[in-house]
């Protein structure tokens, strides 16, 4: 007990005592059990779903470092055990300590919201530990730790003088902020003073619209030529969705919807420049039209259920595509920007690819319509619920092991982050096709000069291939999508421009949502598209 002891050190705190752990834990298994409680967020759900582990048990050897002290009685008051009482003291007594040797605001914060639970207990104590909230607030070193500490501690600020000081900081370090064009400081300060019951609701939303909208007219002001800055329409949809349904700021969204339809006609130049063809405007508000979107629900719900190109469709629309002329010729050469060549097709293939490629335009931008109209429907969704969203469909589609990938890239296509979402997504579509094929007792290896190697995606979506893999367990018109998509070189052949670096960043935001769209389809529709046999 005593060596175990010694490689716990008294005067390391937060990362450091981790790193010191954990290094030592590799040859001591008892001390692992620590690490699930330094790891552990300061915040009563995650310590109770730590006590509900069961490999988390209490330390039966001496300790005298006063953050795992602190940390070890903060567990024991949530357990409510028979002496909870001195628990709580004993941990709010470290807690404050840790904060003053670190000057870390998560420690301070704990140390006060146990102060809040039994505020009979700290009764007189209760002014000073008010005096220390402002003064933690004014040392603070960034506008996120002070709304982090205003969110969690403000129920312990009853003095109209210390409410009075918040308001008027805040207020300055907005007209600062926005004179220096830090616009998502003030949007922190914003929140603080709503918070602190200077703004309303209503009040809050409107200067954080106005807040959104002096950033993106800021960026607007400051663009080169020939560039798209993609974070200025998502700012003023942004700013819009703030004041959607608020009567008196009329003026405001009029004029919002004015700058996004400028910068919506921007984004479609932008497509006409890297060679991308764009439907018909009309097209697309007849099919939205047609939807019946009236709120987040019915647009999350459109977006799942719009479908996927048909390949029937394709060959049919393809067959009125051909040309006297092409009898003549035996191939059609695909080009890269670079004059290099990237796909050969014969004349039924090429227009094959040219419908397809018009289509999934069309998809691609009611998407994107969609989406917009979820934007403006409802505010920002956390990862833990698109965390319970994946978990809830149990789908096949997700190893497991790579759970943590799909939260993070859908979560990432929810922000707007489509070049992001693609770049987690992609890797794991090709992982989980292996995964299905495998699910089904088939192999996804192939064998050359007696080596067995796995099979690339190209070799896995291979539509010539009369027994390919996915035969008979997944969706045809889907397999026909994602190689045309992913792997073509007479198409889009997104997987492997993304991976060698060949796209451009607006072409991979411009795809990435597509992408994003077809693996939340199949998640939430994996029954529809693969079969275990």
């Amino acid at each position: 007990m005593t060596l175990i002891s010694n490689q716990i050190p008294d005067n390391l705190f937060s990362n450091k005592l981790y790193i010191q752990i954990y290094n030592s834990s590799f040859e001591n298994e008892e001390l692992k059990n620590l690490l699930h409680l330094l790891k552990c967020e300061l915040n009563d759900e995650n310590l109770k779903q730590l006590i509900d582990k069961q490999e988390f048990q209490y330390p039966l050897y001496e300790i005298n470092n006063i953050e795992i002290i602190a940390r070890i009685n903060d567990i024991k008051f949530i357990k409510n055990e028979s002496n909870k009482i001195d628990s709580l003291k004993l941990a709010v007594e470290n807690y404050l300590e840790v904060y003053k040797i670190t000057n870390e605001t998560k420690y301070f914060i704990r140390a006060l919201q146990l102060v809040n639970k039994v505020k009979n207990i700290f009764k007189d104590d209760l002014p000073k530990y008010e005096n220390e909230i402002i003064d933690v607030f004014f040392n603070s070193k960034s506008s996120f730790e002070r709304l982090k500490l205003i969110e969690n501690l403000q129920s312990l600020i009853n003095s109209e003088y210390q409410r009075d000081k918040l308001i008027n900081y805040s207020l300055e370090k907005i007209k600062k902020n926005n004179d220096d064009f830090k616009f998502s400081d003030s949007l922190n300060y914003i929140d603080i003073l709503k918070i602190i019951k200077y703004y309303t609701a209503i009040e809050c939303k409107i200067n954080k619209a106005l807040c959104l909208e002096k950033d993106a007219d800021y960026e607007n002001s400051n663009k080169e030529s020939n560039t798209y800055y993609p974070n200025v329409l998502t700012k003023y949809k942004n700013a819009l969705r703030e004041v959607k349904g608020i009567v008196k700021a009329n003026d405001i969204k009029l004029r919002l919807e004015s700058k996004i339809k400028i910068e919506q006609k921007l984004y479609i130049e932008m497509l006409n420049h890297c060679g991308i063809s764009y439907s018909n405007d009309s097209t697309i508000k007849n099919i939205i039209k047609s939807l019946s979107i009236n709120d987040f629900s019915s647009a999350f719900s459109s977006l799942i259920t719009f479908p996927i190109i048909r390949k029937d469709d394709v060959q049919k629309a393809s067959k009125t595509q051909t040309s006297f002329v092409g009898q003549y010729f035996q191939y059609f050469v695909h080009l890269t920007n670079k004059g290099t060549v990237a796909g050969i097709a014969n004349e039924q293939q090429f227009y094959e690819n040219k419908i397809r490629d018009y289509s999934r335009g069309i998809v691609i931008n009611v998407i994107r319509e969609i989406k917009s109209l979820m934007d403006i429907n409802h505010q920002e969704i956390s990862k833990d619920v698109i965390a319970m969203m994946i978990l809830k469909c149990e789908s096949i589609f997700i190893p497991e092991e790579r759970v943590g990938f799909f939260i993070e890239g859908i979560y990432q296509g929810f922000l707007n982050n489509y070049s992001l979402a693609a770049h987690i997504l992609v890797p794991q579509i090709e992982n989980s096709l292996k995964h299905i094929i495998e699910l089904n007792e088939r192999s996804i290896t192939k064998t050359s000069n007696g080596i067995e190697n796995d099979n690339s995606l190209g070799g896995i979506l291979d539509t010539e291939d009369p027994n390919k893999m996915l035969n008979g367990i997944c969706d045809d018109d889907l397999i026909n999508e994602l190689n045309s998509f992913l792997v073509n070189g007479n198409s889009t052949n997104f997987r492997n421009r993304l991976c060698h670096g060949l796209l451009t960043e607006f072409e991979a935001d411009y795809y990435g949502i597509y992408i994003w769209w077809l693996t939340l389809k199949m998640i939430k529709q994996t029954d529809q598209f693969f079969k275990l046999q």
